[in-house]
C-alpha cells in the first residue's frame, strides 16, 4: 500500500559565531566554526511536504522516502518521550542509485545519565550514520515504531580548513605538557560553540577509560572528511538528542588522529554522554567508524592507546588494572546494571561491559587487550613527567593536571632538612619528613619561593592553604609562620612570634585583618614590626611580640612607633575599662583610649604618676590632651578627664586635681604666680591642701579655696 501526504520539515540551521583561532602555520584559510542544518522530519501525521510511505502489512513495517531539502551527511532516527523505538535500517540514493539497506540500532545506552538536567531534555534515538551527501534517504521502522518518529538530516558545510594539517599533525590550542598526545581542538574541527546548551561539569577524579566506536557503516572516509564527520556527529547530538554537547569526550579517527570531544578542558574530567549510568568518572573516547567485523586499523589502536596512557596517568589508574564504578540512574529502557550497583570492570573496557550495546564491536572490542598493554607501556616508557609517593596524592586530591597546579615542570628536588619539592604550572607540592607533602599554590607559592622556600625562616607548609577567606582571601601555614593572601593586598608573609600574635588574636578574621606589608626589622632595639589593615605588630627581643590596633596604633605610629618616645610596646591592650576604654603599655608609657576622649599617648614620669593614682580608673580618669611641653623652666603638662599632671625638672611630676586643679589654671597653672606643685594633695584639719612653688592652694571642708 502507497500512501503520499505532505509533511512539514522542521529545520534548524545553527548560528555562526566566532570563536579564539589557534596559532597554526600559515595557511590559506584556518579553521573556523562551520555552519550546520539539522532537518527533523517526522515520518507520521504531519502536514507539509510530501513524503512517501509504504506499508508492508505481511511484514509489519512501513518505509519512508525522503528527499531532504539541502542533501544529507549524516542521518539518525529519534522519538518523541515514550513512543515505541526499536532499529531502523536506512538506505540512501546518491550517484543516480540506492544503497544496501543498513541497520541503525536504538542507542539506548548512551547518553546522559537519568535525573540530570541533560537528561531531562533528551530524546530517545538511533545512532547516527555518515552518509556523505545523499540526495534521497528510505527509512524502513515497524510499524509499532512508526508513531513519534523523526528523520534527523544533518547537512554540514564544507570548509577549506577541513584540509589544513591533514598530511601532519595539527598544533594544539594550548602548549602540551612533555609526552603528551597531539589532540585537536574544537575550534579545529570547527566546531560552532553557540550550540552547546550547558556548562561542563566535572568528575573528581577519573578511574576508566570507556572505548565506543561510532557505528558508522562506512570505514572509507578521507583525512579531510574527518571535521565535517564530527561537527555532523556534534549537531546530532545536540539539535536531535537533545543533549547539551558531543556526548564523548574524545574521538581517534583511522589516521591516528585525536579530535577533542565534550567541551571543557581535554585534560580535566569532563563528565560526557557516552555510557548512561557510567559517565561520571569515565573518559569516553570513540572511534570514528564500525568496528563489528572489520578491526580498527594500526594507526587508530596506536592513538586510543596515547589518549588513555595520558588519562591514566593523570588520574592515577593502571590501563591493564580493574576499576570499582557505582551505576547511577540511566535513562536506558533496560539497563545492565541497577542505579547503585557497585561493579568491577576493566579499568580501559568497551562500552558492552556497561550497557547493553555491542559497541565498540566485536573487532573493536577484541582489540582492547592490545590498547590496555600499549596504554600501559606508554605510561612506563613515555616522557611524561612523574609525580609519586605522597606528593601524587596531593596532587591528585587537588585535581591533578585538570586542576590549579596543572602539569609538573620538572622532576622532584632535594630541598633543606631532607625534603624534596616538585614544581608545576602554578605551583609547587614540598615535603619534609616533619611535614608530610603539602602543595603552595599561585601568589603564595611565588612569595615562597621569593623568601627562600624551605632555607626560609618559614621553612615548610604545614597544611594545604585555606581559602574563602574574609575578604575572598587565603591563607597557609608553614613551620615558622604564615603567608596571607587577598586579591585587594596580595601575599605577605607573617612570621615567628609576630604571626603567633596574630593568629591568637584571630589571624584575618581577628581586628588587625590581613597584613598590608612585609616585616621591618632592623628597628630600635633590635626590633620588627609589621603594618596590618587595622593595626601592627611589634616585636622586639626585650617584649616580645605585641598588637598595637586602631586608634592607639594611630597615636603610637604618630608619634614614631619604635623610633618615637614610646618604644616598643610591652603588653596586648587591655580593653572593657572604666568607660569603655582601652590602654596599652609600652616601653616608655601608655595610650589610653575612651569613647569620649579618643587615644592619648601617657609618657615618661607624667605616666608613672597617673598610674601610680589607679590610671583611668583614679581621681583623674583618661587623658583628654596630648602633653604640652617645652613650657615655663623646661616643663611639661597634660590634661585629664578631672585634673592635671604637672612636671618639671626642678620638681618633678605631680598630680592636681578637682577645685585645687581649677583654681591653679585659673591664676595661670604653671605660668601663674604660684608655678609647678611640688607635691601631691594633702588631706589635713582645715580640708585638702597641695603646694606649689611659690604658694599652696586649700580648699576647705565647707569648700571654699583659699590661695596662700
Amino acid at each position: 500500500m502507497s500512501v503520499r501526504r505532505p509533511l512539514t520539515v522542521a529545520s534548524l540551521v545553527l548560528a555562526l559565531t566566532a570563536l579564539p583561532v589557534v596559532d597554526l602555520p600559515a595557511v590559506a584559510v584556518q579553521p573556523h566554526p562551520v555552519p550546520t542544518g539539522v532537518d527533523v522530519v517526522p515520518l507520521a501525521d504531519d502536514p507539509g511536504q510530501e513524503v512517501t510511505e509504504d506499508r508492508d502489512a505481511a511484514r509489519g513495517t512501513s518505509t519512508f522516502t525522503v528527499v531532504p531539502e539541502e542533501g544529507a551527511d549524516l542521518l539518525g532516527v529519534t522519538w518523541e518521550e515514550g513512543a515505541a523505538a526499536s532499529t531502523a535500517w536506512v538506505r540512501v540514493h546518491e550517484d543516480g542509485a540506492w544503497g544496501a539497506w543498513t541497520a541503525l540500532p536504538v542507542d539506548d545506552e548512551g547518553g546522559p545519565d537519568a535525573g540530570t538536567p541533560e537528561a531531562a531534555q533528551a530524546r530517545p534515538g538511533t545512532e547516527p550514520l555518515w552518509v556523505g551527501g545523499a540526495d534521497e534517504v528510505q527509512v524502513r521502522l515497524a510499524e509499532r515504531a512508526a508513531d513519534g518518529a523523526a528523520l534527523a538530516v544533518v547537512d554540514t558545510a564544507t570548509s577549506a580548513a577541513d584540509g589544513v594539517g591533514t598530511t601532519g599533525p595539527l598544533a594544539r590550542a594550548e602548549a602540551a605538557p612533555a609526552g603528551a598526545p597531539v589532540v585537536h581542538s574544537r575550534a579545529q574541527w570547527g566546531a560552532d560553540e553557540s550550540l552547546r546548551t550547558c556548562t561542563p561539569s566535572y568528575s573528581s577524579q577519573l578511574q576508566a577509560a570507556v572505548v565506543h566506536h561510532t557505528a558508522d557503516a562506512n570505514n572509507a572516509y578521507s583525512r579531510e572528511q574527518v571535521p565535517a564527520m564530527l561537527r555532523s556527529i556534534y549537531a546530532y547530538h545536540v539539535s536531535a538528542r537533545g543533549w547539551c554537547d558531543v556526548g564523548y569526550n574524545a574521538l581517534v579517527d583511522r589516521f591516528g588522529r585525536i579530535w577533542e570531544g565534550r567541551a571543557g578542558g581535554i585534560e580535566r574530567g569532563v563528565v560526557g554522554a557516552h555510557a548512561g549510568g557510567f559517565n561520571t568518572g569515565t573518559f569516553g573516547v570513540s572511534m570514528i567508524g564500525n568496528y563489528s567485523t572489520e578491526a580498527p586499523p594500526a594507526a587508530m589502536l596506536e592513538a586510543v592507546s596515547q589518549v588513555v596512557a595520558w588519562k591514566a596517568y593523570l588520574n592515577d589508574f593502571d590501563p591493564r588494572g580493574t576499576a570499582r564504578l557505582t551505576a547511577a540512574a540511566s535513562s536506558a529502557t533496560t539497563a545492565r546494571y541497577p542505579a547503585g550497583q557497585v561493579v568491577t570492570v576493566p579499568a580501559v573496557l568497551g562500552h558492552r561491559d556497561v550497557g547493553l550495546t555491542e559497541c565498540p564491536g566485536n573487532a573493536g572490542y577484541a582489540k582492547l587487550g592490545q590498547v590496555r598493554d600499549r596504554a600501559a607501556e606508554l605510561v612506563r616508557t613515555s616522557g611524561y613527567v612523574e609525580v609519586s609517593g605522597e606528593a601524587r596524592a596531593v596532587w591528585m586530591a587537588s585535581g591533578g593536571a585538570g586542576g590549579y597546579l596543572g602539569h609538573p615542570t620538572g622532576y622532584g628536588r632535594a630541598t633543606a632538612a631532607g625534603g624534596w619539592a616538585q614544581d608545576f604550572d602554578r605551583g609547587t607540592i614540598a615535603w619534609s619528613p616533619a611535614t608530610g607533602a603539602h602543595a603552595v599554590k599561585g601568589q603564595i607559592d611565588a612569595l615562597w619561593a621569593q623568601e627562600g622556600e624551605s632555607t626560609s625562616f618559614l621553612g615548610y607548609p604545614v597544611a594545604e592553604e585555606r581559602c574563602g577567606l574574609a575578604g575572598g582571601g587565603c591563607t597557609q601555614a608553614f613551620q615558622r609562620g604564615t603567608i596571607a593572601w587577598t586579591p585587594a593586598i596580595g601575599a605577605r608573609s607573617v612570621k615567628g612570634e609576630m604571626n603567633a600574635s596574630w593568629t591568637g588574636d584571630g589571624a584575618q578574621a581577628g581586628y588587625l585583618g590581613y597584613p598590608t606589608a612585609a616585616e621591618r626589622c632592623g628597628l630600635p632595639g633590635g626590633g620588627c614590626s609589621q603594618a596590618f589593615e587595622r593595626g601592627a605588630t611589634s616585636w622586639s627581643p626585650a617584649t616580645g611580640a605585641v598588637r598595637v590596633k586602631g586608634s592607639i596604633e594611630d597615636v603610637w605610629t604618630g608619634e614614631g612607633a619604635h623610633a618615637g618616645y614610646l618604644g616598643h610596646p610591652t603588653a596586648n591592650e587591655r580593653c572593657g575599662l572604666a568607660g569603655g576604654g582601652c590602654t596599652q603599655r609600652f616601653e616608655r608609657g601608655t595610650v589610653a583610649w575612651s569613647p569620649a576622649t579618643g587615644a592619648r599617648s601617657v609618657k615618661g614620669s607624667i605616666d608613672a604618676s597617673w598610674r601610680a593614682d589607679g590610671a583611668q580608673a583614679g581621681y583623674l580618669g583618661y587623658p583628654t590632651a596630648p602633653e604640652r611641653c617645652g613650657l615655663a623652666g623646661g616643663g611639661c603638662t597634660q590634661a585629664f578627664e578631672r585634673g592635671t599632671i604637672a612636671w618639671s625638672p626642678a620638681t618633678g611630676a605631680s598630680r592636681v586635681k578637682g577645685q585645687i586643679d581649677a583654681a591653679w589654671r585659673a591664676g595661670g597653672a604653671q605660668d601663674g604666680a604660684l608655678g609647678y606643685p611640688t607635691g601631691e594633695e594633702l588631706l589635713t584639719a582645715v580640708g585638702w591642701t597641695q603646694a606649689f612653688q611659690t604658694g599652696r592652694i586649700t580648699v576647705t571642708r565647707d569648700g571654699r579655696t583659699l590661695l596662700t
